[in-house]
Formats: structure tokens, sequence, C-alpha cells
């Protein structure tokens, strides 16, 4: 979810569901320093790839889906579309009650007049030093790839 964004739980109650999966995200990352792999930018020039623990090698990428607490990105690849099949399947995260994809939530915010679309009035979330240093460098393993990417 894009950090000022709000959820419905399975009890019907608003939380701030960016806010908690970027502490989730600090959460296994912790201390470790972290690699991204950058493939391409989407339309809005934001970067998309994948971002590894560099002490463990774990695809934070994957675990953050896996987990529920991140969507896949199936419109630029279908790596993690199995991960969040079995996070909605087992309500995990974000899929234990109602959202919107990141996606439909800006698309909303950008045609809303701006006291329409909430956000939380209050929290406190540490910066991840790592996570914003983390280098992108552009590759990408072929797997990651969808099969007309990979030419």
């Amino acid at each position: 979810p894009e950090s000022k964004q709000m959820c419905t739980n399975q009890n019907r109650k608003e939380y701030a569901c960016g806010i908690e999966s970027k502490a989730f995200l600090e959460t296994i990352i912790g201390k470790d320093p972290v690699q991204c792999l950058a493939a391409k930018r989407d339309q809005y020039s934001r970067v998309l790839g994948v971002c590894f623990d560099e002490r463990t090698g774990r695809d934070l990428n994957e675990a953050m889906v896996a987990s529920g607490e991140a969507v896949a990105y199936v419109q630029f690849s279908k790596a993690y579309a199995g991960d969040e099949a079995q996070a909605m399947q087992d309500h995990r995260g974000l899929w234990q009650g109602q959202f919107q994809k990141p996606w439909e939530y800006r698309k909303m915010k950008r045609n809303a007049p701006k006291s329409t679309v909430k956000a939380p009035t209050k929290y406190v979330v540490s910066d991840n030093k790592k996570v914003k240093e983390a280098k992108a460098e552009f590759e990408l393993p072929e797997e990651f790839l969808d099969a007309d990417d990979a030419e």
C-alpha cells in the first residue's frame, strides 16, 4: 500500500496499512544492508525491481507479498503472483480485510479533491536508513522478468 493509505481490517475498522507495511519491512530488514536491482521504470519513472537483504539473501519483495503486506505488481512481472495468491487465501496482512490496490488508490487520489482522500492523522514510524540508501544497479536476474521482457 501507499504510505498514507488506509485499509479496513476483518472487524471493519480502519487502520494505517501503509504505515503498518512500512513498519513490517523495517522489522524484517533490521539493521542489515539492502541491495536493490532495478529492471525498468513505469510510466511515472518509478523504478521497478527487486530488493534483497544482503546479509541473509532474503528476497524482500517476496517476503512482503507472501506476508500480505504488499501486493504483486503483475502488470510488470508475474514473479510474486503465487505468493500473493497464497497470502490472499490465508487472509494474511492486507487480505484480512478490504483495501484498494496501490495503483487504484493513487488514481483515486489524483482524481479526488484533496479533502476526500483520507490519511492517518497521527503515527510514528522511524525511517529505515538502509532502505533509503539501497543502491539500484539496473540489472535483474532473468527469472524475475516476464518472457517478453527477457529479450
